[in-house]
């Protein structure tokens, strides 16, 4: 807990030299764009890319890490509509290396740089889009996004019609985990991308610049949040079983198990629809697909 007080001090010691920079947020191509890495996701990938749409995310950098499933078929329409830079990733636990080629090569192309997985789903909850929220945090470095973990709910199989966002609505108290978007005029500052949490920043360390009362944990089991991170870890237990766990984690040393399904069917017994009122748009937009 000393640890942590001092870590909390710190960070606003940070956060008003960074203040006092002045260095602001620059209008790039693109504002708000999202970076992932997938493998074997072309069931999930559409829901994905539409939902972020309607939430303002504008460009997707995806890197395909040995796909075999029809991703292609999925993305080709956002290829050609230039929704999506495609990049073939061959690299075993690749994830940190495709995020550092990513800020690398693409951070003159967007403002605003967000390391999101395809589990993942940012849900605006009092802005109406992405880029609303960002705006207020134009002056900093990052703005961090925290988890809330969604469970089974109880379901075995998969129902392949159905969306996730629609499926999964068990929940878990806003976890101290966090998923960040990067503010890509301090890409300069930046030493090396270890994980897609957090960045340390040359000179500064690690910087949070909301909700750091949450991140080194001296507020438990907050409930609400402007804006919130759907990560829909479990799905149904057909999907830990043909899925999640054969494909493993992209991180280094870290693998998905039953022990871990199941802590996390305990966590999540909190019923959240936050994600709801944009299902009418991403149906509409969905169905633009069907055939």
């Amino acid at each position: 807990m000393i640890r942590n007080i001092f870590k909390l001090l710190r960070n606003y010691i940070y956060m008003v030299i960074i203040a006092l920079m002045n260095r602001r947020c620059k209008t790039k191509k693109y504002y708000v764009s999202i970076c992932g890495i997938f493998k074997n996701e072309a069931k999930y990938l559409r829901e994905w890319i539409e939902f972020h749409r309607i939430v303002g995310v504008e460009h997707f950098y995806l890197y395909n890490n040995f796909s075999s499933d029809n991703y292609m078929e999925i993305l080709q329409p956002y290829i050609d509509s230039k929704v999506v830079t495609l990049i073939d990733w061959p690299h075993q636990k690749g994830q940190a290396l495709a995020y550092n080629h990513c800020l690398q090569n693409f951070k003159d192309q967007t403002s605003w740089l967000g390391f999101i997985d395809l589990d993942e789903f940012v849900v605006p909850n009092k802005y109406d889009n992405v880029s609303e929220w960002l705006k207020k945090h134009e002056k900093q470095p990052m703005a961090f996004v925290y988890w809330k973990f969604f469970a089974s709910g109880g379901n075995v199989t998969e129902n392949n019609k159905a969306l996730v966002s629609e499926t999964y609505t068990l929940s878990s108290c806003f976890s101290s985990t966090q998923k960040m978007f990067f503010n890509t005029s301090w890409g300069d500052w930046v030493k090396k991308i270890r994980i897609a949490h957090i960045v340390k920043l040359k000179y500064l360390g690690t910087y949070v610049p909301n909700d750091p009362m949450l991140f080194y944990g001296f507020l438990k089991n907050k409930k609400e949040n402007d804006i919130q991170l759907n990560h829909y870890y479990n799905k149904s237990y057909e999907y830990q079983v043909k899925k999640k766990i054969p494909n493993g984690n992209v991180l280094e040393n870290v693998e998905y198990t039953f022990d871990a399904f199941y802590k996390k069917e305990k966590v999540c017994r909190f019923p959240d629809y936050n994600i709801y009122p944009y299902l009418v748009k991403l149906k509409l937009a969905l169905a633009k697909y069907k055939s």
